[in-house]
């Protein structure tokens, strides 16, 4: 249940289920809040570079804050996306790479 979107469709009680799991591991809500925050922002759509700059701001933001993580598999999470940024911007396709990251977030809370 983690690994699915705050917007997916739940049963009542598999999302009652999530809640109270989330409740009663406090560290792992601020870690699930957190991706729910990045996927939000990782599918968000622009259609004009003033609505996208504070949009990769906040990404950009949420990229520092993941290497800063003293646990090791988020610290890895933003230094590989900070990565893929970089060379996305090197291709001039910021966008199309942020839509990648989706599946390597997605891939990386499986675990």
């Amino acid at each position: 249940m983690m690994r699915r979107h705050e917007w997916s469709k739940f049963k009542p009680r598999s999302k009652e289920r999530l809640i109270d799991y989330l409740n009663n591991n406090l560290a792992l809500k601020v870690i699930y809040e957190f991706k729910q925050d990045l996927m939000k922002l990782i599918l968000s759509r622009v259609s004009n570079r003033k609505q996208a700059e504070p949009l990769v701001a906040e990404y950009l933001k949420k990229i520092e804050q993941l290497q800063e993580s003293n646990i090791a598999p988020l610290a890895t999470l933003g230094k590989t996306l900070e990565n893929w940024q970089k060379k996305s911007l090197e291709c001039g396709a910021l966008v199309k790479q942020i839509q990648l990251q989706r599946v390597y977030i997605d891939a990386w809370m499986r675990y």
